[in-house]
């Protein structure tokens, strides 16, 4: 899974692209999918580093400068066994 990232809030000032709105996701919120992810079984199946500094990417049409994080989840049958590789 891929989406546009930032570790701090980048302000998408209510822009929409393609019918729906742009959000580019920050730190905490990347931390509270995983967990929420988690709870549903679903863990990371390799580390992953939140922190960052380059912005990539950056889209003139909309004035906006951020990056993008790569990711993959598995289902696991036991929810309840943590395996977290969040690193905080």
């Amino acid at each position: 899974m891929s989406v546009d990232y930032y570790p701090k809030i980048i302000d998408s000032r209510g822009q929409v692209a393609y019918g729906v709105p742009i959000h580019i996701f920050s730190k905490e919120e990347m931390l509270e999918a995983f967990r929420i992810g988690e709870s549903y079984g679903l863990y990371l199946t390799g580390d992953i580093d939140l922190d960052c500094t380059e912005k990539v990417v950056s889209w003139d049409k909309f004035e906006l400068d951020y990056t993008f994080v790569v990711f993959t989840l598995e289902k696991r049958a036991d929810p309840y066994v943590s395996s977290s590789r969040l690193r905080v």
